[in-house]
């Protein structure tokens, strides 16, 4: 996907899923906002940051070279995201097509937190 110059790319859910469980070394970022996560729960290991306040206070915590697979409700605010992290120089931002309504569903579900 791009916006531009600014490229990233999307992953299933049944992908994510799969990495996953067998342990690779990825981060999964959940950018929807408390309420959000109280209601349909998040992926397992998730890290919370609604979006705001991750793009704007958190992105500094990680390494630009690091994977990143960002999750909101649908996909539209990681797919945002995803461009803004890109422009910021980060080289492997994902944004996870369909977000929790895709993942609703998955062997794995979501812990309600």
């Amino acid at each position: 996907m791009s916006d531009g110059q600014y490229q990233y790319q999307e992953i299933s859910p049944e992908e994510l899923q799969r990495r996953l469980e067998t342990g690779e070394d990825l981060i999964v970022v959940d950018i929807r906002e408390g309420f959000e996560w109280q209601a349909t729960g998040v992926i397992p290991g998730a890290r919370l940051a609604s979006m705001r306040p991750f793009l704007l206070t958190q992105l500094d915590t990680l390494d630009k070279e690091q994977e990143v697979v960002l999750v909101c409700a649908s996909g539209v605010r990681t797919a945002d995201a995803a461009v803004y992290m890109t422009m910021k120089g980060f080289k492997n931002v994902k944004s996870m097509a369909g977000g929790m309504k895709a993942w609703k569903g998955r062997s794995v579900p979501a812990e309600v937190k």
